[in-house]
């Protein structure tokens, strides 16, 4: 079991891959750092997530793994890792699917960063996180969906209250944001 604090690094992006990691509890970002020292997160992995399965068969981390919040979580050894898969072709299959569906993942993320203007990309993130009547999960925070659609908090705030003006959102409450009636029929009827 690994136990890290706030701010503390899980693993190093180009140190030679040793471990795969189960996340127990927390939250790490995995973090890649331009040539011009910029920082680009890729993911925030929580409880029940792994991380590192990308350095399965790499010479190197291809990211830095940072805790965000106080991490518990399980190290395996990923040439044991490599190993069992050999032997175990049930646990080859799990494998597989976590690695397509995390692919899946990524491409859509790919597709969602690429919307302009970001009133449009944060709209299409929100509209897939709403349920039938536009709402949206209770523990959703603003500041979550701006990583995740590439954007700095205080844009998405802004767009956000230009979505509010223009009829797409309602803020019923501080801190709570819904779709407009108008955008949940849009959703209802998309081909499925």
């Amino acid at each position: 079991m690994v136990a890290l604090k706030d701010g503390a690094l899980l693993f190093r992006q180009g140190d030679r891959p040793s471990w795969l990691y189960a996340i127990e509890s927390g939250q790490v970002d995995l973090m890649r750092w331009t040539a011009a020292g910029s920082a680009v997160r890729l993911h925030s992995a929580l409880a029940g997530e792994v991380v590192a399965e990308a350095s399965l068969f790499s010479e190197a981390y291809h990211c830095d793994a940072v805790a965000t919040q106080p991490l518990q979580a399980i190290a395996f050894d990923l040439g044991a890792v490599r190993a069992a898969c050999q032997g175990t072709p049930d646990l080859a299959m799990i494998l597989v699917r976590h690695l397509s569906m995390a692919l899946r993942d990524a491409r859509r993320l790919v597709e969602l960063r690429s919307i302009t203007p970001l009133t449009e990309r944060l709209l299409a993130r929100l509209s897939e996180l709403a349920d039938p009547h536009g709402h949206l999960p209770a523990d959703l925070r603003m500041v979550d969906i701006a990583r995740e659609i590439g954007a700095s908090p205080e844009a998405t705030y802004r767009a956000v209250s230009s979505l509010e003006a223009s009829g797409k959102v309602e803020r019923p409450a501080r801190g709570v944001v819904w779709l407009a009636l108008n955008e949940r029929k849009k959703g209802s009827e998309a081909p499925s």
